[in-house]
Formats: C-alpha cells, sequence, structure tokens
C-alpha cells in the first residue's frame, strides 16, 4: 500500500490487477491513477470515477436539483431550498426570496412541523447539518450555513422533514443494480456533534449480502434510475419505524474508508471487478 492512498483507490487497484488492467500512477500517494487494458483508459482522482456524466454528478451533488428531479418518483422527505440573502454578489439577487433569516425562519415554520433537519445543500460527510427543535435552533442553524467567512459556507441551505430512523443504509449501484450494501449502526457510538450514523464515536458499517432485505431495497430504488439514470451512486435510505423506506441522498462519489475499517475491503474489491467487467 502507497502511504496516504485512499480506500477507494487502493481497492479499485487491486480490483484492476486481478482483471489484467495495467496501473500508472502520477502522484506520490497514488491516489491520481490511469488503469489500462487494450484500448480501455480508466482515469480515477481521489473519489471521481469515469463512471459518470458531469451532469449526473453534479445532480447528485446538488442536494436541491436531486430532490427536485426525484420528487414524485420515490419516496424523500418533504424539503424546501433557501438562497442566501445576504449574498455579497448582486449578479445572484434574482435568487434571494427572502430579505433576511427571520423571514426564513417563519416559512419554514409555515411549511413544516417541528423538528425539522437544516443542511447546507452541497454537504458531504454529515458537515453542517442540524436537527432543530425549535425557531431559535433553525435561525442558528441557518447562520452558520450562510456564514461567507466560514470554510463549509453554502449560498443554498436545506430544510428537510423529519423523519424517525430506526435503520440507515448506505446502498451502492452500477447500472442501477445493488453491487454493496451495509447498516450504518451506530447502537454502540457516541454522537460527537455529527448526525451522519457513521459519524459517531465507535460507530461501524455492517456488511449485508443478498436475502430479503436486498431484494426490499432493489424494488424501491428501481424508481430513481427511470428518472435518473446515474451510473455509478451511493444511495442514503433510512429505513422508518413503520417499517417503509426513505431515499435522503443520492451520492456519485462514495466512499468506503469506514466501510472498509468494518468489514474488510474484500467486498468493496469484488464490487469494483464487477465494475469493471461491466463498463
Amino acid at each position: 500500500m502507497i502511504k496516504g492512498q485512499n480506500t477507494n483507490i487502493k481497492c479499485l487497484v487491486k480490483a484492476g490487477e486481478g482483471l489484467g488492467f495495467s496501473i500508472k500512477y502520477f502522484d506520490k500517494y497514488g491516489n491520481l491513477v490511469l488503469l489500462q487494458k487494450n484500448n480501455l483508459k480508466l482515469w480515477f482522482a481521489n473519489y471521481s470515477t469515469p463512471f459518470n456524466t458531469q451532469s449526473h454528478a453534479l445532480l447528485a451533488r446538488d442536494k436541491s436539483f436531486s430532490h427536485l428531479v426525484l420528487e414524485g418518483a420515490i419516496k424523500t422527505p418533504k424539503f424546501k431550498f433557501y438562497f442566501d440573502p445576504k449574498h455579497p454578489k448582486n449578479k445572484f439577487d434574482v435568487y434571494k426570496v427572502f430579505s433576511n433569516l427571520d423571514k426564513i425562519v417563519e416559512d419554514v415554520e409555515g411549511n413544516f412541523s417541528l423538528p425539522v433537519v437544516v443542511k447546507k445543500n452541497r454537504g458531504e460527510q454529515g458537515k453542517n447539518v442540524f436537527l432543530c427543535q425549535d425557531r431559535e435552533e433553525i435561525k442558528k442553524a441557518i447562520e452558520v450555513i450562510f456564514d461567507y467567512k466560514e470554510k463549509y459556507y453554502d449560498y443554498i441551505c436545506l430544510v428537510e422533514e423529519y423523519i424517525p430512523i430506526s435503520k440507515e443504509y448506505r446502498v451502492v449501484c452500477f447500472d442501477g443494480e445493488i453491487l454493496l450494501c451495509y447498516l450504518k449502526d451506530n447502537s454502540g457510538g457516541e454522537f460527537v456533534g455529527n448526525l451522519s450514523p457513521l459519524h459517531f464515536k465507535n460507530a461501524k458499517a455492517v456488511l449485508i449480502e443478498g436475502g430479503e432485505l436486498i431484494s426490499k431495497l432493489q424494488e424501491f430504488i428501481g424508481p430513481i434510475f427511470k428518472t435518473l439514470p446515474i451510473k455509478f451512486t451511493g444511495l442514503d435510505i433510512i429505513e422508518t419505524k413503520d417499517g417503509e423506506f426513505c431515499l435522503l441522498e443520492v451520492n456519485s462519489q462514495p466512499m468506503f474508508k469506514i466501510a472498509g475499517k468494518s468489514f474488510g475491503e474484500e467486498s468493496i474489491v469484488e464490487m469494483y471487478q464487477k465494475i469493471l467487467k461491466n463498463f
């Protein structure tokens, strides 16, 4: 293993070597890689892959866009998004529906029951995601997201209804087929400020192989790919206390660091081998 190489690339390289691909590195950490076999050349950079089109990757990254595209096609939380009323560039004034944060909070209260989830629109790994119980918490969360000077600033915040969760799954698909699935198990974990289940202290990913659950999840996600035919994706899906599924997010760059540590890298390598064989 190359020091500094991330789990995604490490597993990908193992998969490619097993299928007879030549491997060429372009950086000392081994995270910019070319896999080549005959006339096929595949570039991978950190967590970016050549599997998705640019537009599909953008739709996955932009939660407001993916929500709009998939609304009505599959069960998702009720949502609404808001543009930063204090964005410093005047060219964005056309998007500023509300003149200040108080008016945004009033609109949230008028459209949602409490509690609500407030998150940055283009977030990842649970950064700037807040569960808000009252008006003050909603305003504080929006202030954090709209803090132009902060690293994780976003000019759009997304508000979603809160759905009580029984379980949360990461479902990784290629061409609409589930190739890897695991439970985000934080039952023995400790909350340390990040609502994402696998970012609890001592949380773990539990591999799910075959069986009725996979069949049910496969059936549930079918409508996604009829509406948004994204090639490679990691879906965050919750199971409610009533046993129903609900799609939270679509991701075009699923990361496998925690999964690899929890249940080993063999299943991730096998997933990449199936993808490389079919691509």
